[in-house]
């Protein structure tokens, strides 16, 4: 697809967000994770190096400053929640949801709630987003390669409490606000025949890398699998 040398990428993984409210991931998906280290390693005599990023443990705060550009005093995110002829109350909203009445995910929800917060704070958070941009710009440079979870766990089961994994989007999410190139890798199922998968990251501007090596890694984990029929039921 593109003429790019994975034996001369450098590479990095992380295998999950430490941080308050954010779930584990769990054994299948580091498993499968895992998998994928080593066959880097075995097949193009590579080391896939561990990162620990304290940044990532605000990754929550990060993504709700970057989401709206650490303009959080003009409410603007509220405002298009209502085709912008009004205001969307978030407390409001939240009760609605407990009551199976609102059409807004919780996180969406959240992010109204904290457009009410005082903007130094949201100021601070955005700044600290843009270091955090910097970092894993310079640490992934023209050829570094992070494998990151996208979920913490398998597919859950259809209206599963959102409560219990309401901040787990932000495996992609923090990738998705940062503007990073990211290509979402299937690995699989795991024990219960739902899918696996991995993200694989690069710098901005250089999505010919993440795009290869999901291509170098759906040709040696077998791709898509469809899930079992008695999974789905």
């Amino acid at each position: 697809m593109f003429d790019v040398d994975l034996s001369k990428l450098r590479y990095f993984y992380i295998d999950e967000v430490d941080a308050y409210f954010i779930n584990k991931v769990d054994r299948d998906q580091k498993l499968a994770h895992r998998r994928v280290v080593e066959y880097f390693e075995n097949k193009y005599k590579v080391h896939v190096t561990r990162l620990r990023l304290n940044r990532l443990r605000y990754a929550v705060s990060l993504w709700s400053a970057m989401m709206v550009d650490g303009q959080m005093s003009t409410r603007d995110f509220s405002l298009t929640l209502c085709n912008r002829t009004s205001y969307l109350n978030g407390y409001h909203e939240l009760l609605r949801k407990f009551l199976f009445r609102s059409t807004h995910t919780l996180p969406a929800i959240g992010l109204v709630i904290l457009e009410a917060i005082p903007n130094k704070y949201n100021e601070y958070f955005h700044k600290l987003a843009h270091k955090f941009y910097d970092e894993i710009q310079v640490l992934l440079g023209n050829n570094g390669i992070l494998f990151f979870p996208t979920f913490p766990q398998s597919a859950p089961v259809h209206g599963w409490p959102v409560l219990m994994n309401t901040f787990d989007y932000i495996y992609c999410g923090i990738i998705n606000a940062l503007g990073l190139p990211s290509t979402q890798c299937p690995l699989g199922l795991d024990s219960q025949q739902l899918p696996l998968g991995i993200q694989c990251i690069a710098a901005r501007g250089h999505d010919q890398l993440t795009l290869t090596v999901a291509q170098e890694i759906e040709q040696a984990m077998g791709g898509w699998v469809p899930p079992s029929l008695v999974a789905l039921v």
